[in-house]
């Protein structure tokens, strides 16, 4: 298992990719040089929670605001669990009327080699 981070622009299209540890997509350069190169078109910025934890960690939330106030400007931001996909603006919770394409691709990268990916939904909730 684990992390993944995707930068999101306009029509769903995926701008970058990047592949974290188990609980966590380390800071770097490259992500932070890829935000700044695609700034205009950046619409979301989404990463999954493999273990399932279904909401945005207090460093998720601080990363969002310090990432906002030093560009300038709003994104979405939002979360991929093996079974929800929370999405966030401005700080508050968006409804989206349908799941993008993109979030299944995204949890089959968290889970690749992984027998958890397997796993029911009940399997899941009982846990």
């Amino acid at each position: 298992m684990r992390e993944v981070l995707f930068l999101i622009g306009k029509s769903s299209y995926v701008l970058d990719i990047f592949l974290g540890g188990e609980y966590e997509v380390p800071d770097s350069r490259d992500i932070s040089q890829s935000i700044k190169r695609n700034k205009n078109q950046l619409v979301e910025i989404v990463h999954s929670h493999p273990k399932g934890f279904d909401v945005f960690s207090e460093e998720d939330l601080s990363t969002m605001q310090g990432l906002e106030l030093e560009l300038g400007r709003s994104f979405s931001w939002g979360l991929v669990t093996p079974y929800n996909y929370t999405c966030m603006h401005k700080g508050y919770f968006l409804s989206k009327p349908s799941v993008p394409w993109w979030v299944n691709f995204m949890r089959m990268l968290s889970y690749i080699n992984n027998e958890d990916v397997y796993m029911s939904e009940e399997e899941y909730n009982a846990i």
